[in-house]
């Protein structure tokens, strides 16, 4: 009988995995993305590709996107009429060719509107929605069909021809666009942007073929060698789409140590300059924020000079880094920036001494200098928040002697930021005093309402009626706080006020702009918290103001995250890292959570525990370690049940072999050693030399995930869902077998004779599907046939109560348990069949071809050779040898889920082999349909 122990300790760890899984695909942020809309119907005409493309690629196709008139102009064409920008977007993980649409049509619409003397022309692409990121074995006839679309594109031109193509990929369109330079024969200069969205560049998502991981370490591999030779001339963005993007975190999308940091960029769409959104995966394509501000960018690289994109890389990043990076509050990238302002004597010259100060005015009539002298007590700093709309709109000057105002003024707005929220014109600027020692007065622009005259400084205000303007001066030792965030024990010991009133909280008072919180102690992706800014008192009219804001700002990455909230509202935001792949120089660096506020209100800011987030960012960054861990267990108890039948010639269940011998102590010393001796540097330069796989943990090492305590977290949590499993797949297969002996229990026993052989007859079928058609196809026939021998065990073990049956049918649930595995993973690879049968029956590239046949051989052996005992004096060897292959894969599957086949592939192998040299050894006639004892 399971103790009440036993019980509660695996209800707690399924409680960690079942919660953790509920925040990381619940807990976010609602959509906030604006749609995109059409004025006309979206056509996609077919470009004819050549009798030799369709022979070679007949699952892909090459469109262009056109509507309205524009498309009836393509369409009535023989020769598609092109003479635009070309652009080719790249559908990833089933996607779509459709998923151009967004960015075509704005693109479309835009260049019509504003009469440009050019138009981009959109190509997409059909993939036929295959699983890229799940079956590896269509990303090489992926790219190859890229790079001929790449060609045929630019031969469509007669007019105004191009030499470039401007990629877009979503997705593993990303990749595919990176890999195209890997070709031999790629031209490397018709490509020299690529745009890509939520695609995971460091590393797959998960890896479940080998291809995958192969395919991906080609590409970076090329990247990090060749960035300063043959990719020189491109430069490449990417975008994450935050905390709603569950499939693919913002840490994968990130290029760092991949592409040169001169000619790249990597951000969160929770961070790019009015957008500030999270978008899920699919989303990223048709979010309005976003698709407006990369048509922006794409419309600013333009050379007017040869309406395509401009040969210029620094052009192009300074594009790029304006709309993706940081924006000073223009929507166009200005053609330059004034060094000196000229100060009108006409406008009022205001000079502002009070240390914090607004301008609020629902219309304003007249313009206004204010004027922030620098000399006040005991100050060095000074923030300012405008939504005034000008170009110039704060300058640093000083006042000559005799003088009562300045005559000009050095432009500073270049330095300032936009801010949320979106489309609301506020831009923010800190300066720090010391950095102008000769400077006298800050000079903050107010203008008059729009529609209304000129400003003195020749520009026209355009943005919102209300105008907003705050200044502060302060002392930076008062307001760059620093706090040690509470720790596991600190939370645990003030609980449940850490949870709920929170583990601190920090007066803000009046009079007061801005705060700076280095939060030390934020190292972990697991440890999480909420902010909470609660208003108190307000002295000022609300209706004036637009609200407050805090930001994340994590100095490493360029992954901020922003909330906004009303004045009268509780501001909410989640203090978590996105990544942690801070290098060794930026270890004194600290997240910070900056606050700005209403100065005319005090606030309580109270940061909580967040157990919650925590198990989500344990999922999010360690979900997919766990299935290396679970299988490991289940050879643990493999290992014991073996032992005990060469000894007692009894199996015990699962549930017992796991608790007798299925302790962390039992491996996990074992694989710490080895691990410390492979990542020793005279075994490091062995691995090198005859090219062996580095162990996984070195990848998470370098991704700042790997700690000593994780291999023994990972493996005690695992431990009670297994446990869980075992019962719950036990319980199942008792299930089965008691309905179908009451449904066909009047069968006679002739005809259970007959089945069994049509069951053989089944398993031939496997094998031959697994070495002609598709190797997941025939381990899913073979497992079927599996659960349906262990159903009719269980009934035998249950009926006769046999000790033989009782030990075939615990033996085959564990096998049953390690062969589940083998097809979850090899499960994508059946569905990438089922999509191409209408252009072949055989699986393209099946590089798990030879591990399938081998599973399935094995799985028929085992089923038809059935009885365990028989073998026993072999399990003396293969017991042993089941252990080291649980190392190993404990060493070489935690994060290279492909092995995992190869590690159960093994395992099954050897008791098939044992159980075939037994019989043939022994010359023992095997009977089908009859049940065989020792």
């Amino acid at each position: 009988m399971v103790s009440p122990g036993k019980i509660g300790y695996c209800l707690v760890c399924v409680g960690i995995i079942v919660y953790g899984i509920w925040d990381y695909l619940s807990n976010f942020e609602q959509n906030k993305c604006l749609m995109t809309y059409m004025f006309e119907m979206p056509e996609y005409i077919q470009l004819p590709l050549g009798k030799r493309l369709k022979e070679n690629y007949p699952r892909y196709r090459l469109f262009i996107y056109g509507e309205g008139q524009y498309a009836r102009k393509l369409e009535s064409k023989r020769k598609v009429p092109v003479n635009g920008v070309p652009v080719l977007f790249i559908p990833g993980n089933a996607g779509s060719y459709r998923q151009a649409r967004s960015l075509a049509s704005v693109a479309h619409r835009r260049a019509n509107d504003k009469r440009f003397s050019f138009h981009f022309n959109y190509f997409t692409i059909d993939f036929n929605e295959e699983l890229s990121a799940l079956y590896g074995g269509m990303l090489q006839s992926q790219t190859e069909f890229v790079h001929e679309c790449v060609k045929k594109i630019l031969s469509l031109y007669e007019s105004n021809k191009p030499t470039s193509v401007v990629l877009v990929g979503h997705s593993m369109g990303g990749m595919i666009a990176r890999a195209l330079f890997t070709l031999p024969e790629f031209d490397q200069n018709s490509v020299n942007t690529i745009i890509t969205q939520a695609t995971p560049h460091q590393a797959p998502v998960i890896s479940l073929d080998r291809m995958i991981a192969t395919y991906y370490s080609r590409v970076n591999n090329y990247w990090r060698t060749h960035s300063n030779t043959t990719l020189k001339h491109v430069t490449v963005v990417s975008t994450g789409g935050g905390y709603r993007d569950v499939l693919v975190r913002n840490e994968l999308t990130s290029l760092r140590g991949i592409a040169d940091p001169d000619l790249s960029i990597s951000t969160s769409t929770m961070s790019v300059p009015n957008a500030w959104v999270s978008t899920d995966h699919l989303c990223a394509v048709w979010c309005k924020q976003m698709v407006m501000l990369t048509k922006r960018a794409m419309f600013d690289i333009i050379d007017p000079a040869t309406l395509q994109v401009t040969i210029n890389t620094n052009e192009r990043m300074n594009v790029f880094k304006h709309h993706f990076l940081s924006n000073p509050g223009t929507k166009k990238i200005p053609e330059y920036w004034r060094d000196e302002i000229l100060l009108y004597e006409e406008i009022p010259w205001v000079v502002k001494k009070e240390k914090t100060w607004e301008f609020a005015k629902k219309r304003v009539l007249e313009d206004y200098y204010y004027a922030v002298p620098m000399d006040l007590e005991d100050v060095n700093s000074f923030v300012a928040i405008s939504n005034v709309d000008l170009q110039d709109w704060i300058c640093i000057c000083k006042i000559e002697r005799n003088e009562e105002r300045c005559k000009t003024c050095k432009s500073l707005s270049q330095k300032g930021k936009i801010i949320p929220p979106f489309d609301s014109y506020r831009k923010i600027i800190h300066i720090d005093y010391k950095d102008y020692p000769e400077m006298t007065h800050v000079v903050l622009i107010i203008t008059s309402g729009p529609n209304q005259v000129r400003t003195g400084l020749n520009q026209v205000r355009t943005g919102p009626n209300q105008v907003e303007v705050m200044g502060d001066s302060y002392n930076k030792d008062y307001r760059h706080l620093s706090y040690k965030l509470p720790s596991v024990p600190d939370i645990l010991m003030t609980y449940p006020e850490s949870v709920t009133k929170g583990v601190s909280v920090l007066t803000l008072y009046n009079d007061s702009l801005f705060y700076n919180l280095q939060l030390k102690g934020l190292d972990s992706v697991l440890r999480a918290y909420t902010a909470k800014l609660v208003p108190k008192h307000c002295t000022s009219n609300k209706d004036l103001h637009e609200g407050n804001m805090m930001s994340l700002h994590v100095p490493w990455s360029q992954e901020d995250v922003y909330s906004f909230s009303r004045l009268n509202e509780i501001g909410n935001l989640s203090i978590k890292l996105q990544s942690l792949a801070s290098p060794v120089e930026d270890n004194n660096e600290s997240v910070e959570l900056r606050i700005y506020k209403d100065p005319t209100c005090s606030y309580q800011l109270k940061i909580i525990a967040s157990p919650t987030e925590s198990l989500g960012q344990f999922i999010r960054f360690y979900g997919k370690l766990f299935p290396s861990f679970m299988l490991a267990i289940v050879l643990m108890g493999l290992v014991f049940q073996l032992h005990q039948i060469r000894r007692e010639r009894k199996c015990p269940d699962i549930i017992e072999a796991i608790a007798s011998f299925g302790a962390p102590f039992k491996i996990l010393p074992v694989v710490v050693i080895f691990r410390f001796i492979l990542n020793n540097e005279s075994f490091e330069g062995l691995i090198t030399r005859f090219g062996l796989p580095q162990e996984d943990g070195r990848e998470l090492t370098k991704s700042g995930l790997y700690s000593a305590t994780l291999p023994l977290m990972l493996y005690i949590i695992s431990l009670g869902v297994v446990n869980v499993h075992c019962y719950l797949l036990i319980m199942a297969l008792n299930i089965i077998s008691k309905v179908a002996a009451v449904l066909f229990g009047w069968i006679p026993s002739l005809l259970f004779t007959f089945c069994e052989k049509i069951k053989v007859i089944l398993l031939i079928l496997a094998i031959l599907t697994s070495c002609i058609l598709c190797g997941s196809l025939g381990i899913i026939i073979s497992y079927i046939c599996f659960v349906l021998q262990l159903a009719r065990l269980c009934h035998l073990a249950r009926v006769l109560k046999h000790r033989n049956d009782t030990t075939k049918f615990n033996l085959g649930v564990t096998i049953l348990l390690i062969y589940l595995w083998v097809v979850a993973l090899s499960f994508p690879a059946s569905i990438s069949w089922a999509k191409n049968m209408r252009y072949t029956f055989i699986l393209p590239d099946d590089s798990n071809k030879l591990m399938s046949v081998l599973s399935v051989l094995s799985i028929s052996c085992l089923v038809v050779l059935d009885n365990p005992i028989s073998a026993r004096e072999s399990y003396l060897y293969v017991a042993p040898a089941v252990y080291v292959v649980n190392v190993l894969l404990l060493l070489y599957g935690m994060v290279s889920l492909y092995r995992i086949v190869y590690a159960v592939t093994s395992v099954l192998l050897g008791l098939a082999v044992t159980r075939m040299v037994y019989y043939f050894k022994h010359g023992q006639h095997i009977d089908i349909g009859q049940d065989k004892s020792d």
